[in-house]
């Protein structure tokens, strides 16, 4: 799971799934009268990730996937961040942070395609808003490896 999820309904038992659709089947088979719902662990998770991350405004590094609705961003790292910066700079673009602590660029994932004329690797990395100590902050979760190149924002995230 990429995510410790509060909610509270646990994990699910092995085979309740199937269990529950048949029942949803059985319902619909019988006629009855009555309303039945199901809603998958899966759909509850994904609840409440669009929950937590469609707070407004978006750092101008984030994206807000309609996919899967992590924020996504893009970050290059070490000996690439130099020439990255400078092609962003000479192109205007200007919304990118340099963390020298941890040594990485970050931007927004609609500039990966910009960068076509680089052989470089670029993190694509899933994040999400937290609550800590009353602040909220953003939490990274993953970063997966993509390239300008092959990287499609409607196919990828």
């Amino acid at each position: 799971m990429l995510y410790n999820y509060w909610y509270a309904g646990g994990l699910p038992v092995a085979g309740s799934e199937a269990v529950c659709l048949d029942l949803v089947e059985f319902a619909l088979d019988a006629g009855l009268n009555l309303g039945v719902h199901y809603c998958s662990l899966e759909n509850k998770h994904t609840g409440q990730i669009y929950q937590q991350n469609s707070i407004r405004p978006l750092p101008k590094t984030m994206y807000f996937s309609p996919t899967d609705y992590f924020l996504k961003s893009a970050k290059v790292f070490g000996e690439d961040i130099a020439p990255v910066q400078r092609f962003f700079q000479k192109a205007g673009y200007k919304n990118y942070e340099v963390n020298k602590e941890y040594n990485y660029l970050e931007f927004h994932v609609s500039q990966i395609r910009s960068l076509k004329e680089f052989d470089i690797e670029i993190g694509l990395s899933s994040n999400i808003f937290e609550t800590r100590d009353g602040e909220r902050c953003i939490r990274e979760l993953k970063v997966d490896i993509t390239t300008p190149q092959t990287f499609r924002l409607s196919v990828d995230i």
